[in-house]
C-alpha cells in the first residue's frame, strides 16, 4: 500500500510539483480550446473576469 508522504518531505515537494505542472499544463489547453472554439474577443472575456477574481482574493 501507498502511504501519503510527510508534509514539508522531499516526497511531499515533489508531488505537490508534479500536481501543479499537470494542472497548467490543463489550464494552457483549455485557454488555446476556448481561443480556437470562441474566439480572441471571448478568450479576453474570459481571462479580464479570471484576474478581476484574483484580483479580489487578495484584497
Amino acid at each position: 500500500m501507498i502511504s501519503e508522504p510527510d508534509q514539508g518531505s522531499a516526497e511531499a515537494v515533489y508531488v505537490s510539483a508534479m500536481v501543479g505542472e499537470m494542472m497548467q499544463r490543463v489550464l494552457s489547453d483549455a485557454v488555446v480550446d476556448l481561443a480556437r472554439t470562441r474566439g480572441a474577443s471571448y478568450l479576453d472575456r474570459f481571462m479580464e473576469r479570471a484576474l478581476a477574481r484574483y484580483a479580489d482574493l487578495f484584497r
